[in-house]
């Protein structure tokens, strides 16, 4: 049995400026940046901090946060990037192979889908399964228990303290560039 806690005490007092934002990555982000975006993106989103940590537990679990990757064919189509996503015509995630391997597209369409399933399920890890596993549904017969003894989702819950880790060290680095940010004192 997996008695996963999810702590939502790890607080940010804001996002720097330009982070989470499109075009934000630029060219060659390297893997704390991408997980910067993630958080960023999360917030803006709405998520809890449970919910960006397993978003991180998942882009690591499927890429090690290298948007370039591919999984090769699975089920008819290449996978690639941070979250392994198909793509081409009638794909949920991206129109093409550079879509799918653009961090900003895949975090934004991976959130896209996440939230549906947290709607559906609650529980974070499961909504995180069935978001890169539908198949694990049918495959479970419907049985969300079952979904929960997969290798997918047990290898989830491994990755989730990782996904702590990195998203309370993205914490830390907001909140310095918040503290160190200027106030205003007044109009001169």
């Amino acid at each position: 049995k997996n008695n996963i806690s999810f702590d939502n005490s790890v607080t940010i007092q804001g996002i720097p400026s330009g982070k989470g934002t499109p075009g934000s990555l630029g060219a060659a982000p390297t893997k704390q940046d991408i997980v910067d975006y993630i958080v960023a993106k999360g917030q803006t989103e709405g998520l809890t901090p449970a919910q960006i940590q397993t978003a991180l537990a998942i882009a690591n679990q499927e890429s090690g946060f290298d948007p370039g990757i591919s999984g090769g064919q699975q089920g008819g189509g290449e996978v690639v990037g941070l979250y392994q996503q198909k793509y081409g015509p009638g794909s949920q995630w991206a129109k093409d192979r550079a879509e799918a391997a653009n961090p900003e597209h895949a975090t934004g369409s991976f959130f896209e889908q996440y939230k549906k399933n947290l709607a559906k399920y609650g529980d974070p890890i499961l909504a995180a399964t069935l978001t890169q596993n539908p198949q694990l549904l049918e495959w479970a017969g419907g049985d969300l228990n079952k979904v929960k003894t997969s290798d997918y989702y047990l290898t989830a819950v491994k990755n989730f303290e990782e996904g702590g880790k990195l998203y309370a060290a993205a914490a830390d680095r907001f909140n310095q560039a918040a503290q160190a940010a200027p106030t205003s004192i007044g109009a001169p």
